[in-house]
């Protein structure tokens, strides 16, 4: 017998106003298909809009998830999200797989925002690099806490917070 499983994710930011970015967030595999958007504001980070598809799903219930996501509007992109997302969004009465959708969705846009500077600090040495990530947190406190690069106990951060 053979078996075959394939599964792809894709995260995409957009910019779709000089203060708005969308993120599509979608998952398929061979027995699930999803799609998550969210709209987020800048320099806040506030998720205005969330919507969602389920296309191909294991139970009813999957479905009915997709109401889920209107709890993720007003959430706001920083330190704390996984807590907030968690809570508001899995457990007993969630769905863990929105959850991670929307949550996934939050990390593309600090991604999408850091990506470039990040890219720039590979041609500066450790120290420079370390001053940099620190005036990036410093111009952008939401990013503290929000990725293992902007940990205040990692080793980039600490101690000079």
């Amino acid at each position: 017998m053979v078996l075959c499983h394939t599964r792809t994710k894709t995260a995409s930011v957009l910019p779709i106003a000089d203060d708005k970015l969308r993120v599509l967030n979608r998952i398929e595999d061979t027995f699930f298909s999803a799609c998550v958007e969210i709209e987020v504001t800048l320099p806040d980070l506030e998720v205005i809009s969330a919507k969602g598809k389920f296309e191909r799903c294991f139970t009813d219930e999957c479905k009915a998830a997709e109401s889920l996501l209107q709890k993720a509007v007003g959430l706001r992109v920083g330190s704390g999200l996984t807590k907030l997302v968690d809570s508001l969004l899995a457990g007993a009465q969630g769905c863990p797989i929105v959850a991670t959708l929307v949550f996934e969705a939050c990390d593309a846009v600090i991604l999408s925002l850091t990506a470039e500077q990040m890219a720039m600090a590979d041609a500066l040495d450790e120290q420079q690099r370390q001053d940099g990530f620190l005036q990036m947190v410093q111009m952008n406190p939401r990013l503290l806490n929000s990725c293992i690069a902007f940990d205040e106990n990692g080793p980039l951060l600490k101690g000079k917070l």
